[in-house]
């Protein structure tokens, strides 16, 4: 908890302490009670602190081992500060993640299920068969959501490639002997010339690809936002900032004003020097968030993850209903190409008659996905100008500052403070009376700018 909200047992105002004696008791017991440092660095009485770097007076119960020890205190404070101010954005992006990345993993599970389900009930001559080439197409699906660096347009067409020679013997009389292994090479390598699948194939593979490459762009962007908010919660403000915190919540402890609060306009010109850099990074982070909104409202349709694999096992069934359907002139493209058929002597169980017809559609689910995602984006959309205003939120924050111009610390006195307040980022803080801010950019910020500048890039093409 910051100074402001810290409740000491005896209240001390700097005219009340003179009155009452040279004690600085209280102090001592406030720095102590917060964790600051020992008691020791607390002079016993009141003492003259014009020699004091961050904290001078005529009269003081500070010593310069204690204007240290606030240094390190304060930087806790503002670290904590900025923490408390990013918990909730900080959690949505973080949770969202592992919710939509856990989601996207289970919707392949159900698919890979439903489609093995299917191919038991419809084609059950073909099924032992198809549990290789089935079973490696999902691995494949859940090795690219789980960050692999796979081509699912090239995997989904391998998976045709191996769907053919099977779904081929099938439909044109799955009574009579395997097709040799050369001949079935020569029907997986010709898949592509000979069609047997029309364009059905093709469609699948490109929605596929399609629909994963933008859920997987989605979460790796999510992780992004949360690396950017990690390092800016982090970052080390420089002596600068910290000496300037300290003035405007620890000084008032050595003239005795312990609960004393800053005014809101010292508050402004210490946050928003401190944060100057930060606050750049704003153009950055709306953009990023911009981005996020225009690729979620895209996940819809046939680009919909959730449609594309809800309805994965109709769509794969309606390409061997199509081959069945159009044998004739699949069985001459493959005379053309891959000659008669050769047989060995393995036998192929006869096919099983299914409980329905394997290209019925079925109704697609509610777009459970498609809800969430939207009820994400309207969250994290609110966190446009999230940096821009971040120091102006920290200080409308009434355990931080008074929420009155009149009776607050001033930065030398319970006064109004009348100093000019700075504006928001770098070039803004050369008219800032309370510190002096660097002119350039932090390589840091700059960094996570870039990165948020090509994720966004990244979004805007998928």
């Amino acid at each position: 908890m910051l100074l402001g909200s810290v409740l000491v047992v005896c209240v001390l105002c700097g005219a009340a302490a003179t009155e009452n004696g040279t004690s600085c008791t209280d102090v001592r017991q406030v720095f102590v009670m917060r964790g600051i440092g020992p008691a020791h660095l607390v002079p016993d009485a009141w003492t003259e602190g014009k020699d004091l770097n961050l904290c001078p007076s005529s009269q003081t119960c500070c010593s310069k081992s204690m204007e240290s020890k606030y240094e390190e205190s304060g930087r806790k404070d503002l670290k904590n500060l900025l923490q408390g101010a990013d918990s909730y954005l900080k959690t949505l992006i973080s949770t969202s993640a592992t919710k939509f990345g856990d989601t996207f993993l289970e919707m392949v599970q159900v698919a890979e299920n439903s489609t093995n389900a299917l191919f038991l009930d419809v084609y059950q001559s073909i099924e032992a068969q198809s549990r290789v080439p089935l079973g490696q197409l999902f691995a494949d699906l859940l090795a690219y959501m789980s960050g692999k660096d796979v081509d699912l347009e090239e995997r989904a067409s391998s998976f045709f490639d191996s769907l053919f020679p099977i779904a081929y013997h099938h439909s044109v009389n799955s009574n009579q002997k395997d097709f040799s292994e050369s001949f079935k090479e020569c029907l997986r390598d010709a898949q592509v010339e000979i069609r047997p699948f029309g364009d059905l194939s093709e469609k699948i593979a490109s929605q596929i690809s399609r629909s994963f490459e933008a859920a997987r762009t989605f979460l790796e962007a999510l992780q992004l936002g949360l690396e950017v908010i990690n390092t800016t919660e982090h970052m080390d403000f420089g002596p600068e900032c910290s000496e300037a915190f300290v003035r405007l919540t620890y000084c008032p402890q050595c003239q005795g004003f312990l609960q004393a609060k800053p005014c809101a306009g010292l508050c402004l010109n210490v946050v928003r020097g401190c944060l100057a850099s930060v606050s750049e990074l704003d153009d950055s982070w709306s953009e990023y968030v911009s981005a996020l909104e225009r690729l979620t409202s895209g996940m819809v349709g046939i680009y919909n993850i959730e449609h594309v694999l809800s309805t994965l096992d109709t769509k794969i069934s309606e390409t061997v209903s199509y081959l069945m359907a159009n044998s004739a002139e699949v069985s001459k493209r493959v005379k053309d190409k891959c000659g008669t058929p050769r047989r060995v002597s393995r036998e192929v169980s006869p096919a099983t008659p299914g409980s329905s017809m394997p290209f019925a559609m079925r109704p697609v689910p509610d777009t459970s996905l498609y809800m969430m995602l939207q009820n994400f984006v309207q969250k994290v959309a609110e966190s446009k100008d999230f940096y821009a205003n971040l120091a102006d939120r920290l200080c409308s924050d009434g355990q931080l500052v008074t929420k009155g111009d009149l009776n607050c610390w001033n930065g030398s006195g319970l006064a109004e403070y009348t100093k000019t307040v700075a504006g928001i980022g770098v070039s803004a803080q050369k008219y800032n009376p309370e510190m002096k801010s660097p002119r350039v950019r932090d390589v840091t910020v700059s960094t996570l700018s870039d990165k948020l500048q090509h994720v966004k890039q990244i979004l805007m093409r998928v």
